[in-house]
């Protein structure tokens, strides 16, 4: 008989999704955590896996207490072992809630920052299982030790269960080099840390990221849910990732070209978010709320009145509905070029709309110019400014305000050039 593993990470319990309606249940992530648990049970796992950060951070601790107890006590009477390790936001509080709630067939390994084995034997196999926990919320290169094997020769499976920052040097969450993992010894690493799912080693050892099973925001875009290992007597392992997130965020572009007014522009929006839709069809059984950020592309001569005919969708709960799930708008985005016929002449002028033209092109072309220079340089004081805006403050401390890339300032700049631009044309053909 086959050992079926069900394989989580990052749940953030205590957390709730973004751009989605917050007094719905599907918004919270214990409403994921409550699926997870009935996936296990309904799939008739032997072994249900989570690497670290599963509780968001200590002061989650009441709020999680309930629906982690209630769910570990149904795992344990349908007879499923559950092994954990913790990460860098439950290094403290997952000890203690698992302390709390425990029960024999909950099992935190590797406490205190040190490797822990531990055998278990299912189905007339035995898995070697190896966990090492977060001691602190920060661990720097080194100051974890390697990996180490569990001994040759005992011919059984190893499983390894890891919180960390695969081949990120600089990291100050467990940065780990994946030849590390190659050679400890190991044949399956389950880790944690990274949102997004990755196999980073396909076999000899299978090395990946479930990702988290709850997307939280527009950065965790795509299919999110745990991973079902099913494997055999001879090892043989099938990988079936289960789409289970009730949010999905994804991008769309939209090119708007030709397009004259705002029915003609309501209509591409629609057509083009059907089509979206269209692809997804066999992924949104489980979704309850599909949220979009439309990118418009294209030329156009009236990006003002195109994103002034956008603003709508921004405003309402739900723009579709496909089965269960609530399509919304998050935001719209313009990436539009600026509507001149010759951009390049115009950009030799010495005008307010030549010094837009050749500042376009430059942007396009990642190119510097004075111009350009002075307003990255202004854009960049003005982003500082907001980590010690008293009204930002504490997003600044939360390590909540991003900072933007290279690509993504000229993008912006790029696209208030192109709306002045069209503006300045407009007024000089009226």
């Amino acid at each position: 008989m086959s050992i079926r593993i069900l394989c989580s990470a990052d749940l953030h319990l205590g957390k709730r999704s973004a751009d989605v309606p917050q007094d719905r249940p599907e918004a919270s992530t214990r409403y994921t955590w409550d699926r997870l648990v009935e996936l296990a049970i309904a799939e008739r796992v032997d072994f249900f896996l989570l690497t670290g950060d599963i509780i968001d951070e200590d002061n989650r601790y009441y709020e999680s207490l309930v629906p982690m107890g209630q769910g570990l006590s149904r795992l344990l009477e349908a007879g499923v072992e559950v092994l954990m390790v913790s990460g860098n936001h439950d290094y403290d509080v997952l000890r203690q809630l698992v302390r709390d709630t425990a029960s024999e067939h909950v099992h935190l390994l590797g406490q205190d920052g040190r490797w822990e084995p531990m055998s278990m034997a299912r189905n007339g196999q035995v898995i070697e299982f190896l966990g090492w926990s977060f001691p602190s919320r920060h661990v720097r290169a080194g100051e974890m030790a390697s990996p180490v094997s569990p001994g040759p020769g005992s011919g059984n499976l190893r499983i390894g269960l890891l919180h960390g920052d695969v081949g990120v040097e600089d990291s100050l969450y467990n940065p780990v080099k994946i030849e590390q993992l190659l050679a400890a010894g190991v044949d399956l690493w389950v880790l944690g840390h990274i949102h997004k799912p990755d196999t980073l080693h396909g076999e000899n050892p299978l090395v990946f990221y479930p990702g988290s099973p709850h997307a939280l925001s527009a950065k965790e875009s795509g299919v999110h849910g745990p991973v079902l290992l099913d494997i055999d007597a001879s090892r043989n392992i099938r990988m079936k990732r289960i789409p289970l997130s009730p949010v999905r965020y994804e991008s769309l572009e939209v090119d708007v070209s030709g397009v004259e007014s705002e029915e003609a522009f309501r209509r591409r929006l629609m057509e083009s978010v059907r089509e979206q839709l269209d692809l997804l069809e066999d992924e949104l059984e489980a979704v309850a709320f599909l949220v979009l950020t439309i990118t418009l592309r294209g030329s156009h001569a009236r990006t003002t009145d195109l994103l002034g005919w956008a603003g709508g969708m921004t405003e309402v709960e739900a723009i579709q509905q496909r089965g269960s799930a609530m399509v919304s708008v998050r935001k719209v985005v313009s990436r539009l070029q600026a509507l001149v016929e010759d951009l390049e002449a115009l950009s030799k002028e010495n005008t307010p709309a030549g010094i837009l033209a050749n500042s376009i092109l430059a942007l396009q072309q990642h190119e510097s110019t004075p111009f350009v220079d002075a307003m990255l340089e202004d854009m960049d004081k003005e982003l500082e400014s907001l980590g010690y805006a008293r009204v930002y403050r504490p997003l600044s401390e939360a390590g909540m305000i991003v900072s933007l890339g290279e690509e993504e300032k000229r993008a912006m700049l790029m696209g208030e050039c192109v709306k002045l631009l069209n503006e300045l044309m407009r007024q000089k053909n009226a």
